[in-house]
């Protein structure tokens, strides 16, 4: 990046580091039924398990020393490809019935 103001300017380097590679971890990746709890406002259906989403980039650049295991959950939305299976909200998973889902 370069600057000038009439005769006088100054030049300062930047370094862009980008992600390079992302892995989401799960504090427990089967959520089971709950035994005797029940979902709020739905007393007739069982409840499960709830999980934590934690989402860690590696970032690097061309020329750049790689940093890894950098946590990013606070800068992504997380999504259940099955709102009736699991709901998400914000960084946690929470189980509704049997089925598989992708996050």
């Amino acid at each position: 990046v370069s600057s000038a103001s009439g005769p006088v300017g100054t030049t300062a380097l930047l370094r862009v580091w980008f992600p390079v590679a992302a892995s989401l971890r799960i504090s427990d990746s089967s959520l089971q039924r709950v035994e005797g709890l029940h979902r709020i406002g739905a007393c007739k259906q069982p409840g499960h398990q709830t999980g934590e989403l934690t989402l860690v980039a590696d970032f690097g650049g061309e020329g750049l020393t790689t940093v890894s295991d950098l946590d990013v959950t606070s800068l992504v939305t997380f999504a259940s490809s099955d709102a009736a299976v699991a709901s998400v909200s914000g960084a946690m998973v929470t189980g509704l019935r049997a089925g598989v889902v992708n996050v």
